[in-house]
């Protein structure tokens, strides 16, 4: 394609040249007095040999440089033989060359072109083509191997060449030495099977001697079978686990089987090396980078399309184009923040074209690369109008998080009657971002003692769920539900999802409402209306809150992980807001309604490595005194029940849980031991004194003995009080 590309510049220059010298040489429409020929030869030789390759450098240079390590190729065939000669070119620079350079020693029907071989002709036709000259002895040899090494300019004359075959020419005195060259770094050796003869027998044992018995592939024509198997009965050897394989072509080169030798080739040319890659990315230029040539043949329609990109300065101040001055403008913001440089470029749009391009900007918001986020977010602002605010509604609800997020700020600032319904109808909608929307509206404008009816009928829906943002951009795209953490710039969806349920709790609690509840609503609302139940202080539905996903991911999660460095030093100080909430709601309170005890436990779906929280201890331990807590064993941490249990029944009859106290008694004996709070082990010894355990007694004569200095003088015994409470405690039961 290079080489086409090529010939259509030079085509192009010639007549470019043509016109030139008759306008200014030959004087066809003026007089010319100092018209000379030569005139007329520097530009027909400039127009064919050195204009076209000028040209095609942009692209020629980057491709010859980057792709350096390219594998070799070389083809072993009987000199001289015409019939096969035409076909083994097809199917080398068909089916082979992609490959790699390829290699082959000249005859008559390889070799370099005379138009080539003269050293006159620079440019495109002879000065970067393959042309080694004669190797008469070791200079020649020499020179060879550096062009060998040179892949660069190798890769250029790859390009520039037509064949895609790099013929060497030796004499007979110097072939073997060129072949073994050729051999030394090959990763491909092709045999064309015509006969068995001693130069071929020669030149397998030499590629067997570098190495390559496995990196051979025959050739011949069809009606050669049976030399090629006597040849595979004589050097095809079964042992090293490699089996030659055989392809055949018909006397116009058409191969029986195309695809599997692009495939056997491949997979050679792969063989003993340390990645996976594929090996059409070598040389394969001629149909990856058509498009460059014609980019490159339609230099001034590009130059006009990709002006906005090179220098947006020039079409944003002059170009009577909308698309191009818009286009501009964004590409402006994609390279500065300085708002005063592009104050006249967005003036003169505003003054133009304002509809036109607020509805470019939106249309931009949905198609856009990534790295072009930022500036299209900014043109959308600059740009807006007022006029498509349905459009504008359209994008916050279809749009990817920052192009909706700036939507948003746009209609917010429009003051449009409706809002409140809007609000709703996003809350109604599945998107993560729109809800959160819907909330911030119905929590700044004037309250309506609707709202929260109107809320409680969206979230009882059965189809109510949350979904989160679709990632829109062109580069890339993902599922609903699979968007990173990043795209929401700061919380991760899931952090999103807690604290849309906690706004709506905080909005929904400010009314006097009684929520349903239902089993078929999705957790996170039964979760939601299992709060605000509580908070009326109704205990008909708290299994919701005893589920291992409520504890999980509500109950012991933190909102913030923004502060994650934060939390290495200081975790207790970042809050836990749904821990707050729970623990407020369920300890120190008599709930009304609370369901049986086996309701319960049928109900939660604890996880083995679920943890129950000391409150919700509290609870069960409150509301359901004769219950046996056994079944929840191991969701106890180890002092969870103990301190529940002094916490529930300090200043209040011991007597009905005596028996929960015995069967842990020696669990509670060991935890004292264990432990090293001062204050947890009092209140274990607690327990413990009021089964009569001496332990207690130990523990309580340890606590009044701690003594904290005060103002270096005086003595302090904060334990006091509660040792001689336990003491007490322990002398009634002990004599029991």
């Amino acid at each position: 394609m290079v080489r086409v590309f090529m010939t259509l510049s030079l085509i192009a220059c010639f007549f470019g040249a043509f016109i030139l010298a008759l306008v200014g040489g030959v004087g066809l429409f003026e007089p010319n007095p100092t018209y000379m020929p030569w005139i007329i030869a520097a530009a027909v030789y400039g127009s064919f040999f050195v204009v076209p390759f000028l040209l095609c450098l942009p692209v020629i240079l980057p491709l010859a440089l980057r792709n350096k390590n390219i594998d070799q190729i070389i083809v072993f065939r009987k000199f001289n033989n015409k019939a096969s000669g035409k076909a083994i070119r097809k199917i080398i620079r068909s089916y082979v060359s992609n490959y790699g350079h390829v290699f082959t020693l000249s005859d008559s029907n390889f070799k370099v072109k005379w138009w080539i071989r003269i050293p006159l002709m620079l440019g495109q036709i002879s000065f970067f083509h393959f042309r080694q000259r004669n190797i008469r002895d070791a200079r020649g040899l020499d020179a060879l191997g550096r062009k060998l090494r040179d892949k660069a300019w190798l890769n250029i004359n790859w390009l520039l060449s037509s064949g895609k075959i790099f013929s060497v020419r030796t004499t007979d005195e110097y072939w073997h030495d060129t072949a073994t060259l050729l051999l030394k770094d090959s990763r491909l050796v092709l045999f064309d099977i015509l006969t068995l003869t001693r130069a071929l027998e020669w030149e397998i044992e030499m590629t067997k001697s570098h190495g390559l018995e496995q990196h051979i592939i025959l050739i011949a024509p069809a009606d050669n079978a049976a030399v090629v198997a006597e040849w595979k009965t004589k050097y095809d050897t079964p042992d090293d686990g490699y089996e030659i394989p055989v392809f055949y072509y018909d006397s116009t080169g058409k191969l029986q089987d195309s695809t599997v030798l692009e495939q056997a080739v491949a997979e050679i040319l792969v063989k003993d090396r340390g990645e996976e890659r594929f090996i059409t990315q070598r040389l394969a230029l001629r149909k990856v980078f058509l498009t460059a040539g014609i980019v490159i043949a339609g230099f001034a329609a590009v130059l006009f399309f990709i002006l906005p990109y090179l220098a947006p300065d020039l079409p944003g101040k002059y170009s009577p184009f909308a698309w191009q001055t818009i286009q501009s403008y964004m590409h402006a913001r994609l390279n500065r923040e300085d708002d005063a440089q592009l104050a006249p470029v967005r003036q003169r749009i505003l003054r133009r074209w304002p509809a036109q391009a607020a509805g470019m900007s939106i249309g931009y918001a949905y198609r856009h690369e990534s790295a072009e986020c930022q500036a299209v977010a900014a043109t959308l602002r600059d740009l807006a109008d007022p006029s498509l605010s349905k459009e504008y509604i359209r994008l916050i609800e279809q749009g990817e998080p920052t192009m909706s997020e700036v939507a948003y700020v746009l209609v917010d600032s429009m003051h449009l009657p409706g809002r409140r319904e809007l609000a709703l109808h996003w809350i109604a909608q599945d998107r993560l971002d729109g809800k959160q929307k819907g909330l911030a509206w119905l929590e700044r404008d004037p309250p309506d003692s609707r709202d929260p009816g109107r809320l409680l009928s969206i979230l009882s829906d059965p189809s109510y769920r949350v979904g989160y943002p679709p990632w829109r951009h062109e580069s890339h795209t993902m599922r609903e539900g699979s968007a990173p953490g990043a795209t929401f710039h700061v919380d991760g969806p899931e952090a999103l999802t807690r604290k849309y349920y906690l706004r709506l709790y905080r909005l929904l609690s400010s009314a006097d409402i009684d929520p349903p509840h239902r089993d078929s609503l999705n957790r996170d609302v039964r979760i939601l209306f299992s709060l605000l139940l509580l908070r009326a202080g109704n205990g008909c539905c708290p299994a919701a809150l005893f589920d291992s996903y409520y504890i999980d991911t509500y109950y012991n999660v933190r909102l913030n992980p923004r502060y994650d460095s934060y939390l290495n030093f200081f975790p207790a100080t970042v809050p836990r807001p749904f821990k707050e909430l729970t623990d407020s709601l369920l300890l120190h309170r008599h709930l009304a309604n609370m369901p049986s005890f086996d309701v319960l436990v049928r109900s939660s779906r604890l996880a083995d490595s679920t943890q129950l929280p000391g409150s919700f201890i509290s609870m069960l331990l409150r509301s359901y005194p004769s219950a046996d807590l056994a079944v929840f064993d191991r969701h106890m941490r180890d002092k969870a029940l103990p301190l529940a249990l002094y916490d529930c029944l300090h200043g209040e009859d011991v007597r009905p849980r005596l028996p929960l106290i015995r069967s842990h008694r020696q669990t509670f004996e060991s935890l004292i031991k264990e432990d090293t709070v001062m204050s947890d082990r009092l209140s274990i010894a607690w327990l413990l004194a009021h089964v009569g355990d001496p332990l207690a007694a130990q523990v309580a004569t340890e606590a009044a003995a701690v003594v904290e200095k005060k103002l270096f003088i005086f003595n302090n015994y904060p334990y006091a009080d509660r040792a001689a409470e336990i003491r007490a405690v322990y002398s009634r039961y002990a004599r029991q």
